[in-house]
């Protein structure tokens, strides 16, 4: 990446449990239009709301982020970082297990346990700008959840940058 990315830095914070990649097999799916997108959007919730269902987790407590990019296919498909907040201590290989076999009906899923060592590449990746064929920024629907809000809030509040003794010296 040759700039900085701010969604990247703030996404790099967060200790995150899954990586996930989601393709559509339908067509009314992958445009790139505000119904496709909403489309799409309610497709993860149902995808994340019966996982949390099956494992007795609140989909309210779970923090992830989500980024829709076309690519050079030009089918829309979607990025999603799911944290460990708000997963209690299921393991990462069964919620992974869980989403890709319950995503079959819609498409193809590659979900892996998020790779620590590759934690920079890792976010700046999911919430990367794609450049359009003159090479000017698309920008491309992204989805914070309101526990992914919370946690970067407080994140941002406890760091000492923010802190009082931080401007005394």
């Amino acid at each position: 990446m040759n700039c900085l990315n701010g969604v990247a830095y703030n996404l790099a914070k967060i200790d995150w449990l899954l990586t996930c990649h989601f393709t559509w097999e339908f067509d009314s799916r992958v445009a790139d239009t505000d119904f496709s997108e909403q489309r799409r959007k309610e497709d993860l919730s149902r995808l994340l709301g019966s996982t949390c269902g099956r494992f007795k987790l609140r989909i309210r407590n779970l923090a992830y982020y989500h980024k829709t990019e076309w690519g050079k296919s030009l089918r829309g498909h979607c990025h999603l970082l799911l944290a460990r907040h708000g997963t209690k201590n299921v393991a990462p290989e069964l919620l992974a297990s869980d989403l890709k076999e319950s995503w079959l009906k819609y498409g193809i899923a590659v979900i892996e346990p998020f790779d620590k060592k590759r934690h920079w590449e890792a976010v700046s990746y999911s919430s990367k700008t794609e450049k359009d064929a003159n090479g000017h920024p698309r920008f491309h629907p992204e989805y914070f959840s309101p526990a992914l809000k919370t946690l970067l809030l407080r994140l941002k509040d406890a760091s000492p940058a923010n802190s009082i003794s931080s401007f005394t010296a």
